[in-house]
């Protein structure tokens, strides 16, 4: 007869103390039936929502798995007994494994995460909180960690977002308010000698830094909009040319500096049911970075097209664009590309 201790370490808020539980079991295979008759922990292995393996520490093969185990792994119990470590671990690495294996040796327990695959072939990540018995039997509460994880990363992302965002922020700024100041302080100096024509071209300048810092603001402005979920859409029916027509009237200064050519053919017979104020700021902003990626003498096309009750708009520009790779990175931040389509720049 074997004599063994089931230890249960405060796994959790549910296992409040630790319990030591001495059975006595005739044979290894039959462990799974030895312990219920105590009937405190066999609740506990029956109602717990974490799973809980008995696990052979020397072959690796699964002597039991209590109900919440069977039903989020697929598996029914005499199945999981058909089963070793290498069958769940997605990652199965035998010299992490024997790592493990050696820290439980000299610990007698164990936390680590791992990512486990189900029968159906789902993916879990998960928490195993681990216990070796006596008898060379491992006890092992595994809890699904994989909604939290994604929280994490998602709260990650937020703050790696929000830092590049910052910077370029401040570095847009900077660029914009620094043309401000410098030609304002030639303008209004006492000591400098400018001609008109000059002071004309300076004032030029500061008109188009304070559009590109206004339009800058706009675009932090409806970007934290969108992020924090606070835009309220009005729906209404609108003919799309009244919108390109006001954005036209709006960047017409920028484009005629680099001599852009704008052309919105077929677009007077569309009209369209969804936010104007969104459609315009978001059309402006495609707009806009065309006219900014475009050759000087170059020309940007907005096409507007009917498919399936939808509208698809096209804006289009002659700039150099971006290589392949980078169209996956297009909308992420993190991946920003400064490259140098602008020829002007």
């Amino acid at each position: 007869m074997l004599n063994r201790q089931l230890t249960l370490a405060a796994l959790d808020s549910k296992l409040i103390k630790s319990e030591v539980l001495s059975h006595s079991i005739h044979e290894k295979s039959s462990a799974a039936t030895e312990f219920h008759s105590d009937a405190f922990f066999y609740y506990l292995y029956s109602h717990i929502s974490d799973s809980i393996f008995y696990i052979d520490s020397t072959t690796q093969r699964f002597v039991a798995a209590n109900k919440a185990a069977q039903e989020i792994y697929g598996y029914t119990e005499e199945e999981f007994t058909k089963l070793t470590l290498e069958d769940i671990d997605y990652e199965y690495d035998a010299a992490r494994v024997k790592w493990l294996t050696d820290e439980l040796s000299r610990n007698g327990k164990g936390v680590f995460e791992v990512i486990h695959k189900t029968k159906s072939g789902d993916l879990l990540e998960v928490e195993v909180k681990i216990v070796l018995l006596e008898n060379k039997i491992i006890l092992a509460l595994a809890r699904d960690i994989t909604k939290r994880k994604e929280v994490e990363r998602r709260l990650n992302e937020l703050n790696n977002t929000k830092d590049v965002f910052l910077n370029l922020l401040s570095h847009d700024l900077k660029g914009s308010m620094n043309v401000i100041l410098n030609y304002t302080e030639l303008i209004v100096s006492k000591n400098s000698i400018l001609q008109s024509h000059q002071k004309d071209e300076y004032c030029r300048e500061v008109h188009k830094s304070a559009l590109l810092t206004n339009r800058l603001l706009d675009n932090l402005l409806l970007w934290t909009q969108l992020k924090s979920g606070k835009v309220p859409v009005k729906t209404e029916v609108f003919q799309a040319k009244d919108c390109i027509s006001d954005i036209y009237h709006v960047l017409k200064p920028e484009m005629d500096e680099h001599s852009i050519v704008f052309c919105d053919r077929e677009t007077s017979d569309v009209w369209i049911k969804a936010d104007s104020g969104i459609f315009s700021k978001t059309l402006r902003l495609l707009i806009g970075n065309a006219i900014q990626y475009s050759p000087t003498g170059g020309e940007v096309k907005v096409v507007l097209c009917a498919e399936d009750g939808l509208v698809r708009v096209d804006v289009c520009d002659q700039g150099r664009g971006l290589l392949p790779e980078y169209l996956e990175m297009v909308f992420t931040i993190e991946h920003l590309i400064h490259n140098n389509s602008h020829l002007n720049d």
